[in-house]
């Protein structure tokens, strides 16, 4: 029973400063893995949302007919590994390849795998789709589009909020289709090239900003597998048919191989591919940029020696028309470039494996804002393939001295090179039959023991979960370790040999790292959860305020364990920290604002205040009939006043009553018998209080009419 090695990387990358870092690398081995000592590599990553990764290989082991997939966590821990093989074969002796795996928003991965049957050229092979728990690597559904005549055969699938989008061909046409994160149909299409001695299949999906579907297919003559022509074809997001454009290089010379595509901001198509020649290995890459519309904008080259050359493999978006571009250089050195469209490559990166040969297969960006990549190292003497993982940290600031060297990338403009025609697709008729097929999986046994590791800095944070807008304390374990540089996405690094304190502005899951300044391989790095308060709501005990009034304030929910600091505009107090606020006055009449602000916290509410005096309110008229209703005649006062008199008067100036106590009113009547309807004069003098305690003196006058 022979023994392979798979050796993890991890290196840190940071997107936008600097550079990668190789942090430790160890060798897993396992046993009854394969039947033969020249193995398949892994050859596809899928960094998972909670952190670890999946790595699998892309055709079928020796012997064994299966395919090999690995659960890793964030620190590379194995945590199960799975063969899986087709259980019920349609022709005895089929097997197994995953040709794509991504991250699905619930955590787990979708795998396309194709299931190869032998029996020669004419043999039409199949597609699974299935979900793979991250968890333990079991398959959670699986469907098979097609039948024995009617095949459709995907090699390429795009992850949406909205769903999956798939794209491969059916027969010769073209297809594209999308499904429902339980892996139902929600429709599918199929186009054929009007020029009917071509097969097309879709290689790359994209979605531009404003909801278009932009697709690379790779057009073969007898299904050969690279041409010298490519296209590029645009649909709406329901997959109906827009335009498509065909491209040919220097005339058709050079064979044409596509890697990725992307769609920039402004919705024009990126597309990163190699041509090269027959004959002597001369692989020169490309990038070509088009509008919406499918017309050329702008293209460069990578100078390539004959006999040898450079490979393209992903374009990983990055944000602001920026991208991580990633290739393979020679035999043993793989390159990352960020290139920004409008002020070109920002800068390179180079990691160069000594004396064994390298192969570079797939580079993803996780949500966490790492790099995996995986490939293969191909060990010549004695022949043997061991495979490689990388793990790539995105925000390492500083480039340690273990870091991945400086390289260089040489351009050339490209502009003369492409020729573009026009092509049409028709509709064709399609359906999405299912039968039944389906994997099974073992579980040998796997062990791992260390190659090398760097030294880890354990750091120590005061908290791991705090509110958006507020901060925490980060130190280094260890007391002696000296100045250290702290870095958070998106912010500035801080560089010190104190403990710092970091803040955080925006909800979501941040990433510290922290790298010692005398040792710069020697990092750490830990995660901190930041979440949004709700808006602190207050209610007042008071909503007709006079001047010299005053009101109290309380929340109407508490958080506990949270400081809450107030401020009375215009009041006093004028602030206060605590939950329960003492009563508050205000001595001028305006409008005032109270605020409650949650300490440390992007969190705080509002509430105005409005003290003012106003007049007295006197009714016109009054029905003392003993209903209970309206019965006696009084100014109402809203704010106090002192002194007060109040009198009535008749027609013919007699006073019918007089009161020197507010509220005290008149009943109607006059010298104890009721007074006649009819309209009558009253006088209210008073004295009150207004801003700062001025005492104003003031004559009111008005009618009333008593109704009997």
């Amino acid at each position: 029973m022979s023994i392979k090695s798979f050796l993890p990387f991890w290196v840190g990358l940071l997107m936008g400063w600097s550079s990668v870092a190789q942090t430790w690398q160890a060798t897993y081995t396992g046993t009854g893995i394969h039947g033969s000592s020249d193995d398949t590599a892994l050859e596809w990553v899928c960094p998972l949302a909670g952190g670890g990764a999946i790595v699998c290989s892309y055709g079928a082991l020796s012997l064994n007919e299966a395919n090999l997939f690995i659960g890793l966590n964030s620190q590379g821990d194995v945590v199960w590994w799975r063969l899986y093989r087709v259980s019920n074969p349609p022709v005895s002796g089929s097997w197994v390849e995953t040709v794509y795996l991504y991250p699905l928003p619930n955590g787990n991965a979708l795998a396309l795998f194709h299931i190869k049957v032998p029996g020669g050229i004419l043999v039409r092979n199949r597609t699974l789709i299935a979900e793979i728990s991250a968890n333990d690597g079991s398959i959670v559904w699986q469907r098979y589009p097609g039948t024995n005549d009617t095949p459709i055969f995907y090699s390429y699938a795009l992850i949406r909020p909205d769903g999956i989008y798939l794209g491969g061909r059916a027969g010769n046409a073209l297809s594209i289709a999308k499904l429902n994160f339980s892996g139902d149909l929600l429709w599918h299409r199929t186009y054929s090239d009007d020029e009917k001695n071509l097969a097309s299949e879709v290689t790359r999906l994209a979605f531009s900003p404003d909801g278009h579907l932009y697709a690379t297919v790779r057009n073969v003559d007898n299904f050969n597998e690279v041409n010298d022509y490519f296209s590029v074809l645009k649909f709406t997001a329901n997959g109906d048919w827009i335009w498509a454009k065909r491209f040919r290089i220097d005339n058709g010379v050079r064979k044409v191989a596509l890697s990725d595509l992307a769609v920039s901001k402004s919705g024009n198509p990126l597309i990163l591919g190699y041509s090269f020649l027959p004959g002597p290995v001369s692989f020169v890459p490309f990038f070509l940029r088009l509008d919406s519309q499918g017309n050329f904008v702008s293209a460069w080259r990578r100078p390539s020696n004959p006999g040898a050359g450079t490979t393209t493999q992903d374009i990983i978006p990055l944000g602001d028309d920026e991208y991580l571009l990633c290739f393979d250089i020679s035999d043993r050195i793989q390159q990352y470039a960020r290139y920004n469209l409008e002020h070109g490559v920002k800068w390179v990166r180079n990691y160069e494996v000594p004396d064994l040969v390298y192969v570079h297969y797939k580079t993803m960006l996780a949500p966490d804002g790492y790099l995996w990549s995986v490939g293969q190292r191909l060990n010549l003497s004695p022949l043997g393939r061991i495979s490689v993982v990388t793990r790539s940290d995105e925000w390492l600031f500083e480039r340690p001295s273990c870091c991945l060297k400086e390289g260089t990338l040489s351009l050339t403009d490209y502009a003369s090179a492409f020729q573009a025609t026009s092509v049409t697709y028709s509709p064709q008729p399609s359906t999405w039959p299912l039968e039944s097929l389906s994997l099974t999986f073992t579980t040998p046994n796997i062990n791992r023991r260390w190659l090398c590791q760097t030294q880890s800095l354990a750091i120590s944070l005061s908290d791991t979960v705090v509110c958006t807008g507020g901060c925490l304390t980060a130190r280094a374990s260890d007391p002696n370790i000296g100045t250290i540089t702290w870095q958070v996405v998106g912010q500035t690094p801080i560089t010190s040999d104190q403990p710092v304190s970091l803040c955080f502005n925006r909800p979501g899951e941040h990433w510290v790292t922290a790298w010692s300044k005398s040792d710069s391989c020697r990092r750490g790095i830990a995660k901190v959860r930041v979440f949004d308060l709700p808006t602190p709501t207050i209610s007042v005990s008071d909503s007709a305020l006079c001047p010299g009034g005053c009101v109290r304030f309380r929340l109407d929910t508490v958080l506990p364990n949270y400081t809450y600091r107030w401020s009375f505009e215009g009041g006093k107090p004028e602030a206060f920290t605590g939950v329960e606020p003492p009563e508050v006055c205000y001595a001028q009449s305006g409008r005032f604002q109270t605020r409650v602000q949650v300490v440390g916290c992007n969190a705080e509410g509002a509430v105005l205040v409005t003290p003012d005096y106003q007049p007295a309110l006197v009714a016109n008229a009054f029905t003392p009939d003993g209903d209970g209703t309206n019965d006696r005649f009084f100014p109402r006062l809203r704010c106090p006043a002192d002194p007060y008199r109040f009198v009535v008067y008749n027609r013919w100036g007699q006073k019918v009553f007089e009161s020197l106590r507010s509220g005290e009113g008149w009943d109607g009547t006059q010298n104890g018998a009721p007074a006649p309807s009819d309209v009558y004069v009253w006088v209210l003098e008073l004295r009150d209080r207004r801003d700062d305690g001025q005492l104003v003196s003031e004559i009111l006058r008005g009618e009333v009419v008593l109704l009997r």
